[in-house]
């Protein structure tokens, strides 16, 4: 008797919008994700509202790496996932510098995809995966919407930072209404994990499906789909994670940034003594107090003249 061969089911997965719009922002070649998500397409359940926040949120996007670029001294094309296949940018001599017309170019090439968004390689790539027949789409329903209303009134999650939008509550719901199998999140938005007791448990007794997990990497999905990471890929993920620890190091509201912050809110030597009662500083008050002083009249006079607070505090 042959012995009958078990095939686990796929699951379904989903990609929320701020994913496709991270792409945006990846300072190395995104080809590797968007190849990987193309080979897992037949898996995919994408709802309308998805769709609609993508196209929304286009312009600003935009808008906003032509804001970063006006405002960089040295440009770094590779910095954006935009121009990572745009012919007239990625050259060698262009890739990085400061060329006083590259800004005005790349400024005047950003203007060119808000007008022509299909020139737009990242556009193109996510509205083609709403017009792929394999691709489960989920249409928006009055039904659909009036669930969504409900579920923000009640508190319940996910829910929009906005609180006159219930995007987040629609693409929810979608998902409730029309998933039969178990489902995948591949999302950067922390909501879906913050709230995963809820949600998990939502999802398995309206469905009788499990929710898997909720990922940030394309690689971490794979598996499920009995598929391996490309080499591009492994690299590609490897080298953003070294970047997104720069960046989180860079962001540290530590040395100069705490020091301008102080004087800013913290102007005069009382004040200061005030702070440092309600924190333990790593650095001696007194040298503090001294740096203070030798500041820059622009953030006001410095004086060692004690304020009536202290002087009752001192009583």
């Amino acid at each position: 008797m042959k012995a009958q061969s078990t095939m686990r089911e796929m699951p379904k997965i989903f990609i929320d919008t701020g994913f496709f719009i991270d792409l945006y922002w990846k300072k190395i070649k995104i080809q590797p994700v968007l190849e990987t998500i193309t080979k897992i397409a037949p898996s995919l359940v994408l709802p309308e509202q998805v769709k609609d926040e993508f196209i929304r949120n286009h312009d600003t996007t935009i808008n906003a790496i032509r804001s970063c670029i006006k405002d960089e001294k040295c440009v770094d094309i590779s910095r954006y996932g935009l121009f990572s296949r745009d012919e007239d940018f990625v050259t060698g001599s262009e890739l990085s510098g400061k060329h006083k017309d590259l800004k005005t170019r790349l400024d005047q090439r950003c203007v060119e995809l808000i007008a022509n968004p299909e020139q737009d390689e990242i556009f193109r790539f996510v509205l083609e995966l709403f017009y792929k027949p394999e691709v489960q789409k989920i249409p928006r329903s009055e039904a659909i919407i009036a669930r969504a209303s409900e579920r923000k009134m009640i508190g319940n999650p996910p829910l929009s930072r906005d609180k006159n939008t219930i995007g987040d509550e629609v693409i929810w719901e979608s998902l409730l209404a029309s998933v039969s199998d178990d489902l995948i999140i591949l999302s950067k938005d922390g909501t879906y994990k913050k709230h995963w007791t809820y949600l998990s448990r939502e999802f398995t007794e309206k469905n009788k499906k499990k929710l898997i997990g909720v990922f940030n990497e394309v690689s971490k999905v794979l598996p499920y789909f009995n598929e391996e990471p490309s080499k591009e890929l492994e690299e590609f993920e490897s080298e953003q994670e070294k970047i997104e620890e720069e960046e989180k190091l860079e962001a540290t509201p530590t040395g100069g940034f705490v020091i301008d912050r102080i004087f800013v809110d913290y102007p005069t030597p009382s004040s200061f003594r005030k702070l440092a009662k309600g924190f333990e500083w790593y650095w001696d008050q007194k040298k503090m107090l001294e740096l203070i002083k030798t500041q820059p009249a622009n953030i006001g006079p410095v004086t060692d003249e004690k304020d009536p607070d202290e002087e009752k505090e001192s009583d």
